[in-house]
């Protein structure tokens, strides 16, 4: 019996461990900076958006119980970034811009994951929000410059400069643009991830001309790039709009609609193409004059490698569909 004494003794010595063990990892989380940063980014929000602080609002993003909000918030007016205000609570100067610095880092590197990875977009959020946290603040302003200083992440948020100024975007909602109005996407929510993927899917972004054709209870019907797009309501809701920017008008069809063996020229490239971005597709060849065709095709359908200039370039479909060629194919 002895042996199996032992056993015993050891699987209860270690279950205490593991059940103190807990409680450590949970303390350490709701002291750590991330969960501090979040809380002031969370705070910034609310206020920005009108509404006031509350500890079910911060539970609820934090993803906590309303108890271990105390600790937090009781640690952030130690610091002099959090005060009390009547029976409220507001940012001190320093809590605000400290909340904007997290913003402008995680709205940053979201532009990066885009624009310069092979992340699918709705993973972008969540990469971004766990590196935010991460980032010096001359890591932040090394990272504006290397992009070229965009100007929205790739939600259609504005990105605070460097100063925290933060330009103040007119928006309406999808739902609301008067039908035939020329107009462009402004913002695209990604949550849930699920309705932000789909627009994804249907080729929506920031940036891009549409036009309401129809909208009726049971759907919404836009003209994107010459073709009909079909969305539910609640999939709708998630876009905002603003009337359109007149932007030189780049003839042809998007890269991601040749059809395989078929050999295009280069047009040009969208105009809601910036940045490192931009700089990078056409330090890769992709100059007016270039003759492109798809030399291979993923399994599945993401990314497509291209022939250009006798080398080979592998692109993702949101950059593909950045690029235009010629509606005529050119000979061999």
């Amino acid at each position: 019996m002895e042996p199996m004494l032992w056993t015993i003794a050891g699987i209860m010595l270690a279950v205490a461990g593991w059940a103190g063990w807990r409680p450590w990892r949970r303390r350490r989380w709701l002291a750590s900076r991330a969960v501090l940063e979040d809380t002031l980014k969370v705070c910034y929000q609310a206020l920005r958006d009108g509404y006031p602080i509350t500890m079910d609002m911060l539970a609820g993003a934090l993803h906590t119980a309303p108890r271990e909000v105390i600790p937090i918030l009781q640690r952030l007016e130690r610091d002099g970034v959090l005060a009390r205000e009547g029976h409220g609570l507001s940012l001190t100067p320093e809590g605000a811009r400290m909340a904007v610095s997290i913003v402008r880092a995680h709205r940053l590197l979201e532009r990066y994951l885009a624009d310069e990875t092979a992340m699918p977009a709705p993973e972008v959020h969540t990469v971004a929000h766990r590196q935010e946290h991460r980032l010096s603040t001359e890591e932040v302003n090394r990272l504006d410059a290397q992009l070229g200083h965009p100007r929205t992440d790739p939600h259609g948020d504005p990105i605070p400069a460097e100063d925290g100024s933060l330009p103040i975007q007119p928006t309406m909602a999808l739902l609301d643009w008067p039908v035939n109005k020329p107009a462009q996407v402004a913002h695209i929510e990604d949550e849930p991830e699920s309705l932000y993927a789909q627009l994804v899917a249907e080729g929506l972004r920031p940036g891009l001309p549409i036009r309401v054709l129809e909208r009726a209870a049971e759907q919404v019907v836009l003209l994107v790039d010459e073709r009909e797009v079909f969305l539910a309501p609640v999939a709708a809701a998630q876009v905002q709009v603003q009337a359109a920017e007149t932007h030189p008008v780049i003839e042809g069809i998007r890269l991601i609609d040749i059809a395989p063996g078929a050999r295009h020229t280069v047009v040009g490239l969208d105009p809601a193409c910036q940045g490192m971005t931009r700089r990078r597709l056409l330090d890769l060849g992709l100059t007016p004059g270039a003759v492109v065709e798809i030399a291979m095709t993923s399994p599945f359908g993401d990314p497509t490698a291209y022939l250009i200039r006798d080398a080979m370039l592998a692109l993702r479909r949101e950059q593909a569909a950045l690029i235009r060629v010629s509606t005529r194919e050119v000979s061999a």
